[in-house]
This record gives structure tokens, sequence and C-alpha cells, in this order.
């Protein structure tokens, strides 16, 4: 149903087999007044790694809007000398730092977490080799 209010209470988990057989017991349980929303709404649970690269632009400022903290994690490599720097903002604010300088073939990189309705940017000199999101 779409459209309508709905309120949970409670939460279960139960991998079976064969579907519709119900011959193995749920895994987990969680009722009313437990931690059933919660561990829906926390980071990894029912997310998974999405390769970003082809779609991000440093520079640009991204939205985090699935309902749920996500981690993004970006690295660059280089295999001609020259100074790198990469840096991440989340709501304007500058958190994350990565540098290397004057070397020849090294990689660096960030990892962090964006908070449900934040913003990031990531600023680099380099042209990044990857960027992926767990969302």
């Amino acid at each position: 149903r779409t459209s309508l209010p709905f309120r949970v209470v409670g939460y279960i988990e139960s991998t079976q087999a064969t579907a519709g057989t119900w011959a193995t017991a749920p895994s987990t349980i969680q009722g009313q007044g437990g931690q059933a929303l919660a561990a829906m709404s926390s980071l990894g649970y029912g997310q998974t790694w999405q390769n970003v690269t082809g779609s991000r632009v440093g520079g640009t400022t991204y939205y985090n809007t699935t309902g749920k903290p996500i981690t993004v994690s970006y690295w660059d490599t280089q295999s001609t000398g020259g100074n790198n720097c990469i840096t991440a903002g989340i709501n304007g604010v500058t958190s994350q730092f990565s540098g290397n300088a004057g070397s020849l073939g090294w990689t660096t990189g960030l990892t962090f977490i964006v908070p449900v309705g934040a913003n990031y940017v990531i600023n680099r000199s380099g042209a990044g080799t990857g960027w992926f999101e767990l969302r």
C-alpha cells in the first residue's frame, strides 16, 4: 500500500530454504519498544556498495536523501610525480584531508560517513580512481 501512514511495531528476520515452507525458526525477533526501527535505519542495514565513479565529479555537492547514513569511499592513484590533495566537506565543514607530495605511483584516499539529509563535496587535485557509496 502506498501513501498511507504506518508505524513499525516489530521486526522479524527469517531465512527459509524454500519460500513459504516456514521450516526454520526466525533468527531475529524484536517487538514493540525494542530496537526494531533503529535496526532498520542503521548504517549498513539493507545497503550495498555502489560504484559511482562514472557519475560523480569533484567539486560538486551531493545530497544524502536515502533516509539512512551513507559511507563514501574515494581514492586517487597518481602514476606521475606531483602533489595531490583530497578534501571532503560535509554540510560546508571540511572534515577530511589526504595528501601526497611529489612521489610516483602512490595511492591516497578518504572514507567518511554522511548523515541523513546532509550534503557532501570532494575536492581533489587528481583525476580520481575510485568513488564508492554504501547506500
